[in-house]
């Protein structure tokens, strides 16, 4: 009887922790695989979240167009309304018209910008 409590103990224990660490490890995001819930405008994205209209978009993926208003680093600004955060930036210009893809992760009402994160380029 005691050597089946412990081997029932045992096997739950290593199923917590199979479980658990399935539960904190799981695989990254793909968000260039992922199919965007919302195509965007910079100016449109912006005015959904001044309105409060933002739910569906947050932690989302989202395709946001606009023309390049400011590139530092491995981010850029599109219409001085979207904040858009890249692994590696490609070569780009000022006054561009770009689309971008990228999980939106909030609003930043200091600055009055729309980030996003995981970005890449599509045209």
């Amino acid at each position: 009887m005691k050597k089946r409590t412990v081997i029932v103990l045992v096997s739950l224990f290593v199923i917590t922790v199979i479980v658990g660490y399935s539960y904190l490890y799981k695989d990254h995001r793909d968000i260039s695989e992922e199919e965007a819930v919302e195509v965007l405008t910079a100016v449109r994205i912006s005015e959904r979240f001044t309105n409060g209209n933002s739910k569906l978009l947050l932690n989302n993926v989202v395709t946001v167009s606009g023309v390049v208003t400011e590139i530092e680093g491995n981010s850029l600004v599109l219409d001085q309304l979207v904040s858009c955060s890249f692994s590696e930036l490609p070569e780009l210009n000022l006054h561009e018209i770009i689309v971008v893809k990228g999980r939106c992760v909030g609003y930043d009402e200091l600055f009055e910008l729309v980030k996003l994160d995981q970005c890449l380029i599509l045209k």
